[in-house]
């Protein structure tokens, strides 16, 4: 199986550094001198310095309005048609889009990983109701994640359709157990909660169960689901976990 092109976006507030030189004074002498390109892209390296994927650092002002946005998505969609990208990995999770290859922000491997610690810390917990507070639009797949692992679900949304949507998913799935709650203290009894609602930072208080944060806003820099690699000129960089998954997709 061939390898897929990963591009890795990575945001900064630093602006690239103009390029200088012979070749950059010619080209505006004679008037074809391009407009500075808000991005950089350098080679991503493992340990063995074998090339794994491109490093995309994109400068994005702090207080982006909306044409900054769509030049950034623009820009991200220009350069994997370009250059035969196949997949994009975020490091940011809120500035994400589904483009025409395969989009990652890390959700798939920060959950796994924190399901995977509680089980070993609460091994009982397989079998007892765990709770879970989805947000308006949850991925099926992450759904999947969560009934492969447990017996029991409470999924919790505000929204009606939201939670029944989800319910009907996992039933169908695996024929997980499964109720929905209109109500959060209705997961009061959980021993396990997990929030894959990103709107959600903090447990409710009072609340004795524990609580997961399984999204990469929270959990992706862990170093548990990061990858350490090198660029172009063996600085050392520490990639989030949505970079880890595009790696597992080259396995």
């Amino acid at each position: 199986m061939s390898m897929k092109n990963i591009l890795y976006v990575r945001l900064t507030t630093t602006r690239p550094k103009k390029e200088t030189g012979f070749i950059r004074r010619t080209v505006s002498l004679f008037g074809n001198d391009k407009k500075e390109k808000p991005y950089t892209l350098s080679g991503i390296f493992d340990e063995r310095l074998v090339r794994t994927g491109t490093l995309m650092e994109y400068y994005l002002k702090d207080d982006p309005d909306m044409d900054d946005i769509e030049k950034y998505h623009r820009d991200i969609c220009d350069v994997m048609r370009n250059n035969n990208y196949q997949i994009v990995a975020f490091e940011d999770k809120n500035t994400a889009k589904n483009y025409e290859g395969t989009h990652l922000t890390g959700d798939k491997c920060v959950l796994g990983n924190e399901i995977g610690i509680i089980k070993n810390d609460m091994p009982d917990c397989i079998n007892s109701f765990v709770g879970v507070i989805l947000p308006d639009n949850i991925e099926e797949e992450l759904l999947e994640v969560i009934a492969d692992n447990f017996r029991y679900l409470i999924v919790y949304s505000h929204e009606r359709d939201v939670r029944a949507k989800a319910a009907e998913h996992i039933m169908k799935y695996n024929s997980t157990a499964v109720i929905t709650a209109d109500k959060l203290y209705s997961l009061y009894d959980a021993k396990v909660i997990i929030s894959v609602n990103t709107g959600t930072s903090r447990p409710p208080e009072g609340y004795p169960g524990k609580f997961i944060y399984a999204y990469p806003s929270f959990s992706g820099h862990d170093d548990r689901v990061c990858v350490n690699a090198y660029t172009e000129n063996f600085t050392g960089i520490k990639l989030s976990a949505a970079y880890f998954e595009a790696l597992r997709l080259n396995d």
